[in-house]
């Protein structure tokens, strides 16, 4: 999908084609992270079916409908760094040499939450 060199398959989890749908939403690494959310999102139980569908969902999560602005804003930028952090996972398996450690990029991700959320106070 992405780099006409490589044979195709989600270089994370090496089970399926490489999509965007698949990467940010059905990968085995992807769902693990979303699962580790605040939010314990079960990303594969939302069943997507386009990488639009998801980008809507990331933009209006449903299940924070009612919820106050900041849940959103909340979810929208954790979101949007998670799946940074997996495009960088990805690019590194691809062309880099160290492996991939799920607890490490949750604490990434979590840290660059936390950071980018204080920023915003200041």
């Amino acid at each position: 999908m992405f780099n006409e060199n490589v044979d195709g398959s989600c270089p994370l989890c090496n089970s399926a084609l490489e999509t965007s749908h698949h990467l940010f939403t059905v990968c085995l690494i992807a769902k693990s992270l979303w699962f580790r959310s605040h939010w314990s999102v079960r990303i594969d139980s939302l069943a997507f079916g386009s990488i639009s569908d998801f980008a809507n969902f990331h933009l209006s999560p449903p299940f924070l409908v009612n919820q106050c602005l900041g849940q959103k804003e909340d979810f929208l930028l954790y979101g949007s760094i998670l799946c940074d952090m997996v495009w960088k996972q990805r690019n590194q398996a691809l062309f880099g040499d160290s492996t991939l450690n799920i607890d490490g990029v949750s604490t990434k991700i979590s840290c660059l939450f936390f950071e980018h959320k204080n920023s915003v106070k200041l």
